[in-house]
């Protein structure tokens, strides 16, 4: 007789199982159950469709001895486990209620146990949610909640004879039968969960994708170029969204999809919504045209998810993602948002962070373009006035000679310049030096030729001047400067050489490393924007020695 109720209940498991499977195949149920939050709507909804299988467990059961083997635990199980507590508790309320309606001694015991289960089940569903193995899980909770049943039909269920007999027959096949059940009825709707994680790292996937592509204009900051660039890929890639939107402050950036008709770039935000999210900081779910708040009362978009973009902590702007369908919003968008928001944060912090090195640069530049010594204008005046009373020609060539020194170094500091730009400055600049200095200072140039170098302004001249005035000055007998430039495989190496007093291997780690050396400020600059542009092997390399002179060289990747 066991067998017999084994088979009939497993019967009866079956249908309740393919019910269970094609319910996991239908998008509404599914998206219900992948909510991070269910509504008061979607707990109805789960707690209707687990009642309706408790309900069929208990229909179909198994007339014994004045009672019913039955199945009705499955969907109450099921349903707190999925749904958490309050799905729980409604679905064994609506369960126990039909089972005291069937009748029988057993009913109340029944009906108190299904109450219990349900309770039990939906106290343990932020557990059970985090668990790798559900099926397993849910068979442990099934078989402790048939255990307290046949407990409870010991203790309430009278005559206790009639009881225990009933209890010796159906005990076993129901633990079996309907433990195994609810485990194998949660695998299946665990494979919701499975397909979940597939689609998320799909959207991660496309997530990085996006913001890959995006990269080369957030990189250059939130405008409404590059936000309406931004928009256009992500509405090209994500193919479920009907409009993409990017808005900085209480401006809409740029919005593409429908509704650009008065979500217009340049205009001021029309959503209840967005100005939430530039409020609070935290990301919104609209499911309804409503909850928008969008000010255009005939507005088409439907449901919207809008994230937060930040800088330094800050709420910058917003990305929406909207849908034409009213709660149509889902976790993939949910996940899809989020993850292209923290990574646009960080695009833009990064690009901020770029460019206010990129100021500073400029502005250390500036710096040094503007520190023209006043001794050395002085002096080259003087040289000039001199010459002018021995040798009008020399004078005149110097006078050009220093006004081609301060037109370069007057002039817009570019990105790069050509390399013999760079050397046609340095060459008036030393030719005043040497007319001033006569015989204590000579110069000699090496370069080859079919040079063809674009090189950071002013990393060649700082070298040479620091190589004039704590080089040569110092030495009571002058030297000379030797610039040397070749080209070497895929780079250009420029060497500039004196042979005056020289430097310590310390004094060397203060020249590029102590902030206290403001003499050497420009040999710093060089060397940090050198590494910052072509990295750590093209920083500047010095070689010298007290009293033998030194050695600086520069590596420019002819590449770049």
């Amino acid at each position: 007789m066991v067998l017999d109720i084994i088979v009939q209940l497993a019967n009866k498991v079956s249908m309740i199982l393919v019910i269970a499977f094609l319910l996991s195949k239908i998008k509404l149920f599914k998206n219900i159950l992948l909510k991070n939050s269910l509504s008061s709507k979607d707990k109805f909804f789960l707690t209707i469709i687990f009642s309706i299988f408790g309900i069929i467990g208990a229909y179909y059961g198994i007339p014994i001895k004045n009672a019913i083997a039955n199945s009705s635990i499955t969907g109450v199980v099921a349903g707190g486990l999925l749904g958490g507590a309050e799905v729980g508790i409604g679905t064994s309320l609506v369960v126990a209620l039909y089972r005291l309606y069937m009748g029988g001694y057993v009913a109340p015991a029944s009906a108190l146990t299904t109450i219990a289960a349900g309770t039990l089940s939906g106290m343990l569903n932020p557990h059970f949610l985090k668990m790798k193995n559900k099926g397993t899980y849910a068979f442990v909770v099934a078989l402790v909640c048939q255990i307290f049943l046949f407990l409870m039909i010991l203790l309430l269920a009278k005559p206790f004879e009639a009881a225990k007999e009933l209890v010796s027959i159906i005990a076993f096949p129901m633990i079996a039968v309907n433990s195994f059940g609810v485990a194998i009825f949660i695998s299946i709707l665990d494979n919701i969960f499975h397909e979940q994680d597939k689609v998320g790292a799909s959207t991660a996937q496309l997530a990085l994708d996006i913001a890959n592509k995006t990269l080369p204009y957030l990189r250059h900051g939130l405008d409404f170029d590059n936000a309406q660039k931004a928009v256009e890929i992500i509405y090209h890639m994500v193919n479920h969204v009907s409009a993409v939107a990017m808005t900085r402050g209480e401006v809409i950036l740029a919005h593409i999809g429908t509704g650009v008709d008065h979500h217009s770039p340049k205009d001021k935000i029309m959503n209840r919504s967005t100005k939430q999210v530039l409020s609070t900081g935290e990301y919104t779910i609209s499911q309804t045209r409503e909850e928008i708040g969008c000010r255009r009362e005939a507005c088409e978009l439907m449901a919207a998810i809008t994230v937060p973009l930040r800088m330094n902590d800050q709420v910058a702007g917003t990305l929406l993602l909207y849908k034409d369908r009213e709660n149509s919003i889902n976790s993939v968008d949910i996940q899809l948002a989020l993850g292209l928001a923290q990574l646009f944060s960080t695009q833009l912090e990064i690009s901020e962070a770029e460019n206010k090195e990129r100021l500073l640069e400029r502005a250390e530049l500036r710096a040094l373009q503007a520190q023209v010594n006043p001794h050395f204008l002085f002096n080259a005046l003087n040289t000039i006035v001199s010459y002018t009373r021995t040798d009008a020609d020399i004078a005149r060539k110097l006078l050009i000679h220093l006004g081609n020194y301060f037109r370069n170094n007057l002039q817009k500091v570019e990105d790069f310049i050509d390399f013999h730009s760079e050397i046609k400055n340095i060459q008036s600049y030393l030719a005043i030096e040497e007319a001033r200095f006569g015989h204590k200072m000579k110069v000699i140039y090496h370069i080859e030729d079919h040079i063809n170098c674009q090189l950071p302004p002013l990393i060649i001249q700082p070298i040479v001047e620091n190589a004039v005035k704590h080089g040569l000055l110092p030495k009571k007998t002058g030297g000379t400067i030797t610039i040397n430039a070749k080209k070497d495989k895929s780079e250009t190496i420029i060497t500039i050489t004196d042979d005056g007093i020289g430097m310590s291997a310390e004094k060397i780690k203060s020249v590029l490393n102590h902030p206290a050396a403001h003499q050497r400020i420009g040999m710093r600059n060089v060397d940090k924007r050198l590494r910052g542009i072509y990295g750590e092997r093209s920083g500047l390399i010095i070689e010298s020695e007290p009293q033998k002179g030194t050695k600086v060289t520069i590596r420019i990747p002819t590449a770049l």
